[in-house]
């Protein structure tokens, strides 16, 4: 397995956006302080720490992402690797908030 080294540590949103597409849903589970994604066609799922979604996730927690998306067979190593440095790219789109206007 070939580890790429990012100058950038990738976010818990950035790992939301990344796994997304691969089919993957985002729960949180308040009792246990984790994040759970699951991907309901290969069984596959991933527990990891409940943090902020612009916290960094731990380079190990990354590794445990990876091999559970090629093992299950959810995706190649080459697609997630593509789809993670796409998600790296996307900065979402700060919210405004706009006043409701009354008719």
């Amino acid at each position: 397995m070939r580890l790429l080294v990012q100058d950038k540590p990738m976010t818990y949103a950035t790992l939301e956006r990344t796994l997304k597409p691969l089919g993957f849903t985002k729960r949180v589970v308040d009792r246990e302080k984790a994040i759970v994604f699951d991907h309901n066609t290969t069984d596959a799922s991933v527990i990891l720490p409940l943090r902020d979604a612009t916290a960094p996730v731990s380079p190990l927690d990354l590794l445990t992402v990876r091999k559970t998306v090629v093992e299950k067979g959810v995706a190649t190593a080459a697609r997630y690797q593509a789809l993670a440095r796409r998600a790296r790219l996307v900065r979402p789109r700060p919210r405004m908030n706009t006043p409701k206007i009354k008719a």
